[in-house]
């Protein structure tokens, strides 16, 4: 755990090479000014590499998402130096933070916390890809650890077939089965809308990793 933090989450994708550290402050006071009178107030921020503290990454709560094996063997937890990363532009950032508020704000009980804030800062150690879904696993993850009581805990799958990126958000209300939200980048079509659903769909069925992913977390922080 970040000592500074309620809540945090180091997610690491294999399949890829992408990892997100996400560090959650509050529920917390808020300047009486900016305070949202009946619901939570959500803030969420990226934050570039180089401001990141080397006691983030050593303490942060870790979960693996794997092609294959174990997901969740610490063990094998490394940042690779020889993959293609890049960080991600302004626009992609912004982007991202437009979904993952839409997504929170429609996940957390926000009436349980009036005139309170919560804050989220995400560091992208690597970006290989899936950068939009692993965000948002890795956010519900720190969300678990800091104990937020939530509707639903989603899980975002991501499919990009011909450079449209699809992303959906399931609910586990549904086994995972109904979409809460879906995020397109890209040009839109009906058809390759339906083919992008089903293959995460079946990729959710077929790969336990995905689904194991949160079941860890919500056995060892027992939240609901």
């Amino acid at each position: 755990m970040i000592k500074s933090a309620d809540g945090s989450a180091l997610i690491t994708d294999k399949a890829c090479g992408t990892q997100i550290l996400v560090t959650l402050f509050g529920p917390g006071d808020e300047k009486e000014t900016h305070q949202l009178f009946d619901k939570l107030k959500l803030s969420i921020v990226f934050v570039q590499q180089e401001n990141m503290i080397d006691e983030e990454v050593e303490n942060a709560e870790i979960f693996h998402q794997s092609a294959e094996g174990n997901p969740f063997n610490e063990e094998e937890l490394i940042v690779n130096q020889n993959v293609v990363t890049k960080t991600p532009t302004l626009l992609q950032e912004k982007f991202i933070e437009k979904q993952l508020t839409q997504v929170l704000l429609n996940t957390i009980c926000l009436n349980e916390f009036p005139r309170a804030a919560l804050s989220l800062k995400i560091q992208v150690l690597q970006n290989c890809g899936r950068l939009i879904s692993n965000t948002i696993n890795a956010s519900i993850l720190a969300l678990i650890d800091a104990g937020i009581p939530m509707k639903t805990t989603p899980l975002a799958l991501e499919y990009t077939p011909d450079n449209t990126t699809f992303c959906f958000i399931l609910d586990r209300r549904s086994g995972y089965k109904n979409v809460l939200q879906s995020i397109i980048d890209g040009y839109f079509d009906p058809d390759l809308y339906k083919d992008a659903l089903e293959y995460c769909q079946e990729k959710l069925c077929n790969d336990y990793n995905y689904r194991s992913l949160h079941l860890k977390a919500l056995k060892h922080k027992l939240c609901f």
